[in-house]
């Protein structure tokens, strides 16, 4: 009879549950309010999520943005401006397996691995490290002293990172994980021949160098 009323309201999102609500009478009324999430803290990065019952996992890609993470063959979400991304769920002691997809990639960057399993001890996290490198790539043409492409299997030599390689159709040859200074030379019979040339700083297409003469 004293008109006694109760109302209640959740939210959930991505990073917190936030609930709230009041009850009691027309003269005697209460209202409550409650939040509960997670903040971590790790390698020098910030992150929020919801509550953490379990471990968490901190992935983190070199500062390369959104890679795509998967945990146990379910993706968890993309890597953030600063190449991190927080996988709040992680089964505690469980070896779990995470994996990079890197088809977004582009082609003058490569991870030296897409797949790890990590443990973490009940109530802690651990820090996953995927080290993402940008690696320049070159597409040399080779002819002789006519114009005409080297006869294919021509091999050749990038002095200073010691590749080998071999000339294929049209006196082309390729190269990657370059550096920023290169020689690439023929010492095959007849055919002595070198070029050097500069890298820029990152090759989203490999650069095409040449026609290069051999002999020069």
């Amino acid at each position: 009879g004293d008109n006694y009323s109760q109302a209640d309201l959740t939210w959930i999102n991505r990073v917190s549950t936030l609930s709230g609500g009041y009850y009691g009478s027309r003269d005697d009324r209460h209202s409550w309010f409650e939040a509960a999430g997670s903040v971590v803290l790790m390698d020098n990065s910030l992150f929020f999520a919801r509550q953490i019952n379990d471990a968490f996992i901190v992935v983190s890609t070199g500062n390369y943005p959104n890679i795509a993470v998967n945990y146990e063959n379910r993706k968890v979400g993309v890597t953030d401006k600063n190449g991190h991304l927080l996988i709040p769920w992680a089964t505690a002691w469980y070896p779990g397996k995470v994996t990079l997809d890197t088809l977004p990639l582009p082609t003058d960057t490569e991870a030296v691995t897409v797949e790890k399993r990590i443990a973490v001890r009940e109530g802690s996290g651990a820090l996953v490290d995927f080290p993402v490198n940008r690696v320049r790539s070159a597409t040399l043409v080779f002819v002789d002293a006519r114009g005409q492409p080297l006869p294919v299997g021509t091999p050749v030599e990038e002095v200073n990172s010691k590749q080998r390689g071999l000339v294929g159709y049209d006196g082309v040859v390729w190269f990657s994980h370059l550096g920023r200074h290169n020689e690439v030379k023929i010492n095959a019979g007849e055919l002595r021949c070198s070029v050097q040339f500069e890298l820029p700083s990152s090759t989203p297409v490999p650069q095409r160098i040449g026609p290069v003469s051999c002999p020069s």
